[in-house]
């Protein structure tokens, strides 16, 4: 009788795991036309290692799921791109839409026709009227006055319909607080223009027909959470992927998982 301890399945290495064929054809399976799995899989390996505290503190699991989720949203998790980032919560890994992620979206979805955001800073000048005819602006950046840039005093944003309407959203500056206040501090930190767009698209996005970007989106964009916990996307790593690749997954994440067929779990080591 062999009394010796059973064997602990090491964690799986997530760089080793987006390598791996068999995740890349998960990653082909919700990806578009536009990107290969390869190419994206290239990317976010990229990314991990240009953040190498966030692959050793987090659970690799939840950043497979956010890796799944940008595929999945067809886009780029480059933080440069700025269309989406990984972004450590404890141990989890969270997938956070950015705002050219955002404008992407709503551009691929066939909602717009034109879509932007913009800083003002104390050096420009802006000017705003709303007239019947719908919103008028104007605004001309600190380097072409040639002045100093300043301080950020707002954002906007705003979006041509097909029918020509114009949609146009403003993120004051109690509204950029209360952002900043209830988002991650250290995205803040490391991107505040970024982050203070993204509060003016946050309020356009409101406002953007959802009959159209709702067949891109499979679950609810909540402040800066791609996913709210409890729900469901088709992009989400399953119980069997998970276990198929020796995690040992929390008990509050079981609920966010799905049984996918055709991924059966390996035997434990003897």
């Amino acid at each position: 009788m062999n009394n010796a301890p059973a064997r602990r399945q090491q964690p799986p290495n997530i760089i080793d795991l987006v390598q791996r064929q068999d995740v890349q054809a998960e990653f082909a399976k919700v990806l578009g036309r536009e990107m290969t799995s390869e190419h994206f899989a290239r990317i976010a390996l990229t990314a991990l290692r240009k953040n190498p505290k966030l692959v050793q503190k987090c659970d690799p699991i939840t950043i497979l799921t956010a890796c799944m989720e940008a595929a999945q949203l067809q886009l780029s998790t480059d933080a440069s791109a700025g269309e989406f980032y990984f972004v450590p919560y404890g141990t989890t890994c969270t997938g956070i839409l950015g705002y050219r992620g955002m404008l992407r979206i709503a551009y691929r979805s066939g909602a717009v026709s034109k879509i932007d955001a913009r800083i003002v800073y104390q050096g420009d000048e802006f000017d705003f009227e709303e007239t019947e005819r719908g919103p008028k602006w104007s605004h001309r950046p600190y380097w072409q006055l040639g002045r100093d840039k300043g301080p950020i005093l707002f954002s906007y944003a705003y979006a041509v319909l097909p029918n020509g309407e114009i949609i146009f959203k403003v993120a004051d500056r109690d509204q950029i607080q209360r952002s900043r206040a209830k988002g991650n501090a250290g995205t803040w930190r490391d991107h505040e223009e970024a982050m203070t767009i993204k509060t003016a698209v946050r309020q356009l996005w409101k406002w953007i027909p959802k009959d159209k970007i709702a067949p891109i989106m499979s679950a609810a964009i909540d402040d800066d959470a791609v996913r709210e916990a409890g729900e469901q996307t088709d992009a989400r790593v399953s119980m069997d992927f998970a276990r198929a690749y020796g995690a040992e997954l929390p008990p509050e994440s079981l609920n966010e998982l799905e049984a996918a067929p055709g991924l059966e779990a390996e035997p434990p080591p003897e």
